[in-house]
């Protein structure tokens, strides 16, 4: 029945597609191919399992259109797997629905997420690969193989290997402020994941700010730090002023305050010899994965720059970093760490800018309300932050 239905699709197809041909057909052969297709389609279930079939995507009643066109991209990529296992995945994204499925060579995790204007910017699905291989190339940093992303109208989709382990912790937003919470409490895990991020930032990169993939690889879009900041900044306040107008919320000082704030911080940056691979979240533990007390995976890149080192650690981090220093001899003494550490406070503001235009283009969700308003009282503090920097 199938292959005989499938044979009268393709006769349709070529029937709409080359008008000329219907004149060729006898009308007989037209009047059966017409009574066949009509009893198709009065039949729902079977028309969405034909459609299933031909694309090589199993039929199942209780899969959603986004489950079928992720089935759908995975066999498109050559990517064997087992459909009836696709399910949601136990930990959820911020920002995106994750899937898992098995396949002969391992489970995989996949992420789904809007495409909003805003996220348009990062890039996100289509410089993960590259940033996946980037990172695999150093060794002792366990970092996922993403396999392929695909960029569609709405959405994107990144399929990457599931690594070993579960989340070092979780992070919650509890009236307006960030709780992390840690399930070794023991500090166990810290030594190791400072030595990973040094690795990290060890690891040669070139160009500043925002990451494109060019002919000799990963890159930073601009020639310099500062290009990268004073080109971008903007872009961003822009963008939350946008989305502060949809909202048509009480009008505030936030966009002036942070063009002042960055206006004075601009000026004591000093010019960095070369840009790291910074995450901008490395320090969430539920973006560790950890095993039998050893750390088994650093996921979620997807907002990574090629920018100072000290950007890592101005979000979220709580590690004293004494074993990340010892990686670097111009970190050796106490006035270098301490001027680090000063750069890392001082950025805070300007990260929680981007994590908030990042989040503008749907300004009326919680996690945009949240984020603006965690920048606002960032900004309250910001004439002690520029009298430590300095």
């Amino acid at each position: 029945m199938l292959a005989k239905a499938r044979s009268l699709l393709f006769f349709v197809f070529e029937t709409v597609t080359m008008p000329a041909a219907v004149s060729a057909v006898p009308a007989t052969k037209l009047a059966v191919a017409e009574k066949h297709i009509t009893r198709m389609i009065t039949d729902a279930a079977l028309f969405a399992k034909l459609i299933c079939r031909t694309s090589r995507v199993p039929y199942n009643e209780h899969m959603d259109d986004q489950e079928r066109d992720i089935l759908r991209a995975l066999a498109d990529n050559g990517v064997e797997h087992h459909p009836e296992s696709l399910s949601k995945y136990h930990s959820q994204g911020l920002m995106s629905s994750v899937y898992s499925i098995s396949t002969p060579k391992g489970e995989l995790i996949i992420h789904v997420s809007k495409l909003t204007e805003s996220l348009e910017y990062f890039q996100r699905g289509e410089k993960l690969k590259s940033i996946s291989e980037f990172l695999r190339a150093i060794p002792g940093v366990p970092a996922a193989e993403v396999l392929f992303t695909v960029k569609w109208p709405q959405q994107y989709l990144v399929v990457q290997q599931k690594l070993r382990g579960q989340s070092a912790g979780t992070i919650e937003f509890k009236d307006g402020t960030i709780v992390l919470t840690w399930k070794d409490s023991s500090g166990g895990i810290e030594s190791q994941i400072e030595d990973i991020m040094a690795k990290v930032h060890q690891a040669p990169l070139k160009g500043y700010g925002q990451l494109v993939v060019s002919d000799d690889g990963l890159r930073g879009r601009y020639n310099s730090w500062e290009e990268f900041l004073r080109t971008d900044m903007p872009f961003w306040l822009e963008g939350i002023a946008r989305a502060d107008s949809i909202l048509k919320a009480p009008k505030d000082t936030l966009i002036e305050d942070s063009i002042d704030l960055f206006g004075r911080v601009i000026e004591h940056i000093a010019p960095l010899e070369r840009a790291s691979l910074v995450s901008c979240d490395a320090m969430n533990p539920s973006n560790i994965l950890v095993e039998n007390g050893k750390v088994t995976g650093v996921i979620d890149w997807e907002w990574a720059l090629a920018a100072d080192p000290a950007w890592e650690f101005c979000y979220l981090n709580q590690f004293p970093l004494t074993h990340y220093f010892n990686y670097f001899p111009h970190l050796s003494d106490a006035s270098a760490q301490k001027r680090f550490l000063s750069r890392a406070r001082i950025y805070e503001h300007l990260l929680y800018t981007m994590w908030c235009f990042a989040v503008s283009g749907e300004p009326e969700s919680h996690f945009y309300k949240v984020t603006r308003a965690r920048l606002k009282n960032k900004l309250a503090g910001a004439n002690k932050l520029l009298k430590d920097f300095a």
